[in-house]
């Protein structure tokens, strides 16, 4: 996807202030699939493209993530931009052998939510 497209695609959506740029398979989906998405509760994601398996995922997630932060300056946001997300999502999974109930079923995290408002 050209830059130029991609920020042209983040402009549709201007009441959402995307700040992460996530690589994750999805639907069934043998390919990894790039993503962006903010920090609501529940986060909402915006498909970007489908990944190749020969290509540099972490420079792509380096890629992307500049041009989200070239988006944001362009917009005049003052938005601070965590580091590309970890392509487990590690961090959102519920641990095994926790005592406390997950926030969400397991396997939510990695399943996204579809944008339905613009």
């Amino acid at each position: 996807m050209e830059k130029q497209h991609f920020l042209t695609r983040l402009g549709q959506w201007p009441k959402i202030q995307f700040s992460e740029v996530c690589i994750t398979a999805c639907g069934g989906s043998v390919q990894p699939e790039l993503y962006v998405r903010d920090r609501a509760e529940p986060p909402r994601w915006l498909f970007i493209r489908r990944l190749g398996d020969s290509e540099n995922h972490d420079g792509l997630l380096a890629l992307y993530s500049q041009w989200l932060t070239e988006f944001h300056q362009q917009r005049g946001t003052d938005f601070c931009l965590l580091p590309p997300f970890d392509r487990a999502f590690r961090d959102e999974l519920p641990a095994q052998n926790s005592d406390k109930p997950p926030k969400t079923p397991p396997g939510a995290a990695l399943r996204p939510l579809l944008i339905a408002e613009r």
